[in-house]
């Protein structure tokens, strides 16, 4: 259940109509005009948000895929794309702004088995403020049910799902081990080992008094000796 929730809530991946690896060289292009040569290689329809500002560009591709194709040509320009359907994407400059309206938030709830939860969710909120995120995720524990909500980018989210699964874990435990041995007596001296000195000795008989026990005198009133 835990794995169908994630895959519903994931945001789309980019599926294109060709996984072939890309071989191109461009000199002094339009970087648009790259873009869309790309999309039209792999059946991918490229769109642009309204702020994108084209440019000249100068770039060889040698069996690259489509990922990593537009990861490197993108970083140096300054730009990103997001992944609007399997088969359509889109470039938007790199700006804490556009991130913010374009990162997608997710909310998601993690169950802890064995994590202390305010200790856990302390220290997601030291790691995960990141000074320049455009989007802060927010933390929120739940002592009662021992869960922690959280609500920030999806790509935010897979990280913190990876430190919660680290931390997650079984508190570590002692194994001991025990091993009772039957020793005989004999050996035992031969060996150095005299079990009598730990031995307590005793007796109790009801037809013998203690020893220092004073006896009462016979008289009147008093039971004659059998």
């Amino acid at each position: 259940m835990r794995d169908q929730a994630r895959r519903e809530t994931l945001p789309p991946l980019l599926d294109p109509g060709s996984r072939d690896p890309l071989t191109f060289e461009f000199r002094e292009t339009s970087l648009q005009d790259l873009l869309d040569f790309t999309g039209d290689a792999t059946g991918v329809n490229v769109t642009y948000d309204d702020e994108f500002l084209d440019t000249q560009v100068s770039f060889r591709i040698d069996g690259m895929a489509l990922e990593a194709t537009l990861d490197h040509i993108l970083s140096i320009n300054q730009l990103f794309y997001k992944v609007l359907n399997p088969r359509t994407i889109i470039v938007v400059p790199e700006t804490l702004a556009k991130r913010g309206q374009y990162d997608e938030q997710v909310i998601q709830t993690f169950f802890l088995s064995n994590a202390d939860v305010d200790e856990l969710s302390q220290m997601l909120s030291q790691i995960d403020r990141v000074p320049g995120m455009a989007v802060q995720p927010a933390v929120i524990p739940n002592s009662l049910n021992n869960t922690i909500t959280v609500r920030a980018t999806a790509p935010v989210t897979a990280i913190i799902e990876q430190v919660i699964a680290a931390n997650d874990k079984p508190l570590a435990e002692i194994v001991i081990d025990i091993e009772i041995l039957e020793v005989n007596r004999e050996h035992a001296k031969r060996f150095g080992l005299d079990l009598t000195d730990y031995a307590i000795g005793g007796a109790l008989s009801p037809e013998v008094a203690p020893p220092d026990t004073p006896i009462a005198p016979s008289g009147i009133g008093s039971p004659a000796p059998l």
